[in-house]
């Protein structure tokens, strides 16, 4: 495995996003790495672009975005398990 992509979509109803680097934070976890945000302004890890929407950068009802994330530059090794947690102003809504 050398990559991990993530698509994101919001709910009816549900507040907009701000997809920007340095204001949407994607931490990885695994058993033997934990890093607390890889979607700085300078990553080299995480690709954070829009799939379908209207070219803004925020993530808005209808629109698809998704997260990259490259594993091989993460020290993700292969046949670990991950675990995405989706945090909201309400708090964590773990998904697997």
């Amino acid at each position: 495995m050398t990559e991990i992509v993530v698509y994101i979509k919001s709910s009816v109803g549900k507040g907009e996003v701000d997809m920007r680097a340095g204001k949407f934070v994607i931490t990885y976890r695994d058993r033997a790495v934990f890093r607390e945000n890889i979607y700085p302004n300078n990553s080299t890890i995480t690709a954070v672009y829009q799939v379908t929407g209207d070219g803004d950068t925020v993530l808005e009802y209808g629109e698809v975005w998704a997260v990259k994330i490259n594993v091989t530059r993460s020290q993700h090794r292969a046949k670990r398990r991950f675990q995405r947690r989706n945090q909201t102003s309400s708090g964590f809504a773990p998904q697997s």
